[in-house]
């Protein structure tokens, strides 16, 4: 988060935050060239809607999307909106820290968050940074322009080195016009218009998200055919233990069919067994019941019984 100015006005003093986007900061009146936000006011940055010496303080967030040719003029119309000991502060990416930041990253880092502080993050058609600055051309420029008092500092934020610029305006300001400046500023807007009059809403700025997005995609499917080729090595290991399962398995149900089939002969013969020894306790019972000793017994048992019948009459 940006360090926001502490607020040492009176009540009902105007405060500017030039740049607040989607983050609107308290007691300030926000401004911005887009924002969907109903607390900020969406107007051109380069020619504030503000009378001359109207304005207590300024906090410019990103002076960096301020097209080049017209930065000049800018900082001088910000100027006039202020009131004389009006204060300004400002602060953008110190431009000679990331370029050589850049050139110092691995290739697979440099099409990510350090590109976007270079050409800008691109989500609508004013995220684009059309001009940089080193301490000596802040200062330049806020001395130029007019204003007394200056500040520079080196702070880090945002993962990188940042210039903020700390300013006033001088009770009695010189009178300049356009031309002294190097540039007009009203040929100047006349080539930056289509940009900063018209949004494009079909458009998608937000190539770098897609980029990224599309790297984690690439290193997501990666992971996945990675995983297949794990899962396939698996199944082929899986797939040979159940072959190998399997063949024990269809011997040991080779085995026991066997032993059925050896028990059932087994049986078969038994029965064979017991039937051929019915038959020849059969045929002893008979041959022990019609040999002729028992024959001639049992005559002679029949004798007597017959005699004894007889006695007895």
């Amino acid at each position: 988060m940006f360090e926001i100015p502490p607020n040492t006005l009176p009540a009902g003093a105007v405060r500017l935050c030039l740049g607040s986007g989607a983050n609107p900061l308290k007691d300030f009146v926000n401004l911005d060239f887009f924002s969907e936000r109903p607390e900020v006011t969406v107007c051109d940055l380069r020619r504030l809607p503000y009378e001359d010496n109207s304005v207590d303080e300024i906090f410019a967030l990103q002076p960096e999307h301020i097209p080049h040719p017209e930065i000049l003029t800018v900082f001088r119309d910000w100027l006039r909106a202020l009131k004389p000991g009006g204060k300004i502060s400002l602060n953008a990416p110190d431009i000679v820290w990331v370029f050589k930041k850049w050139i110092d990253l691995p290739e697979e880092e440099k099409w990510d968050y350090y590109l976007g502080l270079i050409y800008g993050m691109q989500n609508n058609a004013t995220e684009i940074h059309y001009t940089g600055f080193t301490p000596e051309r802040m200062r330049s420029l806020l001395e130029t322009a007019g204003f007394a008092d200056i500040k520079i500092e080196i702070r880090t934020q945002f993962s990188h080195q940042r210039i903020w610029g700390f300013a006033t305006k001088p009770f009695e300001s010189a009178t300049y016009d356009d031309a002294h400046f190097g540039c007009v500023l009203p040929e100047a807007m006349q080539l930056t218009r289509m940009i900063f009059d018209k949004k494009l809403p079909k458009t998608d700025y937000n190539w770098l998200k897609r980029e990224a997005e599309y790297d984690e995609l690439k290193i997501s499917l990666a992971q996945y055919h990675d995983n297949l080729l794990d899962l396939k090595k698996m199944t082929e290991e899986l797939h040979a233990i159940v072959e190998q399962k399997e063949s024990v398995i269809k011997l040991h149900i080779d085995m026991v069919n066997d032993k059925i089939a050896e028990n059932a002969q087994l049986a078969s013969e038994n029965e064979k067994l017991k039937s051929l020894l019915d038959e020849h306790q059969d045929a002893q019972r008979d041959a022990h019941r019609d040999c002729k000793p028992f024959k001639i017994l049992r005559s002679f048992i029949a004798s007597l019984t017959k005699g004894m019948d007889t006695t007895r009459t």
